[in-house]
C-alpha cells in the first residue's frame, strides 16, 4: 500500500507538474504574441508618421511651387511695367497729364555756344541776353583761375 500511495502521489505530482509547464508554456505564447503584436503596432505607428511627414513635405513644397509662379508671374508684370516707363513717350505724356509741362516756345530757347575752352568765354546768340553774359564770362574767368590753381 505504501508503494501505491507513493506511486499515486507521484502521478498525481506528475500531472500537477505537467499542468503548470503547460500553464507556462501558454502564458509565454501570449506573451511572446502581445510582445509581437506591440512590435508590429510600433512599426506600423512609425511608417504611418514617415508617411505623415513626407505628406507635409509634398504640401509645402506645392506651396512654395504656387508662390514661386506668383512671384514670377508679378515679375513679369513689373518688367512690362518698367519697360513702359522707361519708353520717353509715356514720361513725356505723364509730365503733360501729371505736371502740366509743355515744351518751351521759341522766345523761351536760348542757345548757349562755349568757344575755346582755355579762355572759357561764353557767346549767347539772343541780344537781349547780354546782361547775362558778362556774369558767365566772369564766372568762367573765376572757375578757370581756380582749377589752374588747384592743378
Amino acid at each position: 500500500m505504501l508503494v501505491a500511495k507513493k506511486e499515486v502521489k507521484e502521478v498525481t505530482y506528475l500531472k500537477h507538474r505537467r499542468e503548470n509547464t503547460k500553464i507556462r508554456k501558454k502564458k509565454s505564447v501570449r506573451l511572446k504574441l502581445i510582445a509581437t503584436a506591440l512590435l508590429v503596432m510600433c512599426l506600423a505607428l512609425t511608417v504611418l508618421y514617415r508617411y505623415a511627414k513626407i505628406t507635409h513635405a509634398e504640401i509645402e513644397i506645392r506651396q512654395l511651387d504656387k508662390q514661386i509662379t506668383d512671384l514670377k508671374k508679378e515679375k513679369q508684370a513689373l518688367a512690362l511695367e518698367l519697360e513702359k516707363i522707361k519708353e520717353s513717350e509715356w514720361i513725356e505724356k505723364q509730365a503733360k497729364e501729371r505736371l502740366g509741362m509743355v515744351y518751351p516756345s521759341r522766345e523761351q530757347t536760348v542757345f548757349v555756344s562755349v568757344k575755346n575752352s582755355s579762355e572759357n568765354k561764353v557767346v549767347a546768340s539772343n541780344e537781349k541776353d547780354s546782361k547775362h553774359l558778362f556774369f558767365l564770362n566772369a564766372f568762367g574767368n573765376i572757375f578757370d583761375k581756380m582749377i589752374r590753381f588747384i592743378e
